[in-house]
């Protein structure tokens, strides 16, 4: 038996599992198409489901490869995709909103006029300079988009008034990728 990691990528359109070996050379692929939902204008979304489903189907596949003995797993994904899930029941509440969702826009706009985020980058700007800190320098020219998951959730909650009470009742997961499948390979009990 060969001794190899298992890298997982979870990207947008599918899910695909890369056996690599003590090289790094890829000895074996395997990949599994998902669906991608668009139930309105600017929406992106994945079913976190499906999701675990096909992760299960290619990881299974990448660990029944003959003459190959994993030796670790690797999970790579989209990192601003996220969901909502029950905390007692662990199922979804939402699909995943993929990284793609331009839905909340008019919220990213909003969020950058708040006088207390533009007030925190002016202060960040001066005082980076001042101290010719480069952190600081950079955090003044943050500008917020719809690539940043706190935007995304900030619609989502604004949208969807049950589930901004269900989240201050603290009876919602919430995750990435990454967090979903973690959870889940623990039997639900870890997130």
């Amino acid at each position: 038996m060969n001794s190899h990691i298992l890298v997982v990528d979870c990207g947008s359109t599918g899910i695909r599992s890369v056996l690599l070996d003590k090289t790094g050379k890829v000895s074996h692929r395997y990949y599994k198409k998902i669906n991608v939902y668009h139930p309105e204008q600017g929406a992106t979304e994945n079913d976190p489901e499906q999701i675990w489903t096909t992760f299960k189907d290619v990881v299974h596949k990448g660990i029944h490869t003959p003459f190959v003995k994993v030796e670790a797993i690797a999970i790579t994904n989209q990192r601003s995709t996220f969901a909502l899930w029950d905390k007692d029941t662990g199922k979804p509440i939402t699909n995943f909103i993929n990284w793609q969702d331009v839905r909340a826009a008019d919220t990213v706009r909003k969020m950058n006029r708040n006088p207390i985020w533009r007030s925190l980058r002016f202060v960040s700007f001066f005082i980076g300079r001042l101290l010719r800190n480069p952190l600081l320098t950079v955090t003044s020219m943050l500008v917020l988009s719809t690539d940043h998951t706190i935007c995304k959730l900030r619609w989502l909650l604004d949208n969807h008034k049950l589930l901004e009470t269900k989240s201050r009742n603290n009876s919602l997961l919430f995750g990435t990728i990454d967090t979903w499948l973690l959870y889940n390979l623990t039997g639900r009990t870890v997130h």
